[in-house]
């Protein structure tokens, strides 16, 4: 099975020379369209995928604020101050006294679990035991009452959906970089989703108008939705298929 790692290594390595080294085949066959439903459906699922996102972002932003991602401590003049985390922020908590402290405001097990070793080196075990479980009791509801807010604006759900329009999009790549199909549609193909498994900013140097030579010596020769697509994707500087 070709792996997506070697396919973007040889894209990345190889001289526009070398193109058909990196493809299934030293000579393209004829135009073809056995590649073409799995494309489709992939270049598709790029406008699925950004609905799928903007509804779990409209999500989020619909949570309260305390239910919501956001920073671990309050500061003495009252702001939120700190990492972001997606506990939920305990509204009980109110700003230390002193100038410059921060005091945690969206606390996790671990914290309490901390906390509560600490009190039992000062003060015992038993009197730290009691604090222990009442704020667990109190991370308990805190936690209930978030998962309700998110079941309000269905983020899970939301996200979930995300999550498999997302998947299906990369198993549709892996399935077009297996395909046996070695036409010239299907060559075009595989360079494009082997451009799209390209992270920028993890292959150092490797600007992605190093592939458009190659894209535009293929372009005449492509038939189909998979030409329009490509004339797209020069049009937009290597950048989408809008």
């Amino acid at each position: 099975m070709t792996s997506r790692r070697n396919f973007v290594s040889a894209l990345a390595t190889a001289p526009l020379a070398a193109l058909p080294e990196i493809l299934p085949a030293a000579t393209f066959g004829e135009s073809s369209d056995d590649v073409a439903p799995l494309w489709e459906e992939w270049i598709d699922l790029d406008e699925r995928i950004a609905e799928a996102w903007d509804r779990y972002a409209g999500a989020i932003d619909r949570l309260p604020f305390w239910a919501n991602t956001g920073p671990r401590y309050i500061a003495s003049d009252g702001s939120y101050v700190g990492e972001n985390v997606g506990w939920p922020l305990d509204l009980s908590v109110t700003p230390p006294e002193y100038s410059g402290v921060w005091r945690l405001a969206r606390p996790s097990k671990y914290d309490y679990r901390a906390e509560f070793k600490r009190m039992a080196g000062l003060f015992g075990e038993s009197i730290a035991k009691a604090a222990y479980i009442r704020n667990l009791r109190n991370l308990v509801r805190l936690h209930q009452a978030q998962r309700e807010e998110f079941q309000k604006v269905r983020l899970n759900e939301l996200e979930a959906e995300w999550n498999r329009l997302g998947d299906r999009q990369s198993d549709l790549a892996d399935e077009i970089l297996d395909h046996p199909d070695i036409s010239i549609n299907a060559a075009a193909a595989k360079l494009v989703v082997g451009i799209w498994f390209i992270e920028p900013e993890r292959v150092v140097g490797m600007p992605l108008d190093r592939f458009r030579p190659a894209l535009e010596a293929l372009s005449p020769h492509l038939t189909g939705r998979i030409a329009a697509d490509v004339v797209r994707l020069i049009a937009s500087d290597m950048r989408s298929f809008e």
